[in-house]
């Protein structure tokens, strides 16, 4: 069910929910190395919209 869910609503932005509602695992996995040092933590953090980030002055990309 959650395939297919992801499948057909790719593009709509469902997935983050799907995360939660379905406790999917984290890609990348915990305890997994950052491409420049580093490991991924357990905590699930979800980018900010560009329009946040775009918006504020503050926010260093």
């Amino acid at each position: 069910m959650a395939e297919e869910r992801r499948r057909e609503l790719f593009l709509l932005g469902n997935r983050w929910f799907d995360v939660k509602r379905f406790n999917l695992p984290q890609v990348p996995a915990a305890g997994a190395a950052y491409p420049k040092g580093g490991t991924y933590g357990t905590q699930r953090c979800w980018a900010l919209p560009d329009a946040e980030t775009l918006a504020n002055p503050n926010f260093g990309r």
